[in-house]
């Protein structure tokens, strides 16, 4: 991976070493690239202590293999000391987590879903 600043890009080198853009990614492999950059990010701003990351569907395109290696990383970081708080829509995120929701190793929370709609008798 590497950065050009001259054109704000994110680049990757593929297999065969050619280097392309980060957007020419499958989306799976573009949420990959930006975990690991937020990672990387995270251990290099607290080198000496552990901090926390706050995810909102951050595999929403990843498929189910990726994901269950996405979870098995965030799982080692939890045991590391990080706090991760992540954020789902993903039935699937519980079903790879299942056993270690049993061993209390994550807590699932979830949050009662609320509907907006227009109060039309209030309408002008």
């Amino acid at each position: 991976m590497s950065y050009d600043p001259e054109r704000l890009l994110v680049k990757v080198r593929r297999k065969d070493g050619k280097e392309i853009e980060a957007k020419h990614l499958s989306g799976g492999a573009y949420d990959q690239l930006y975990f690991a950059i937020r990672l990387a990010l995270g251990a290099k701003l607290l080198p000496d202590e552990k901090g926390f990351f706050i995810l909102d569907d951050p595999f929403i395109k990843s498929d189910t293999g990726r994901l269950a290696q996405q979870m098995k990383t965030l799982l080692s970081l939890s045991r590391e000391g990080w706090q991760i708080i992540y954020f789902s829509a993903k039935d699937e995120v519980k079903d790879i987590l299942k056993g270690s929701i049993k061993k209390g190793e994550v807590l699932i929370k979830p949050f009662p879903r609320t509907d907006f709609k227009r109060d039309k008798t209030q309408e002008t």
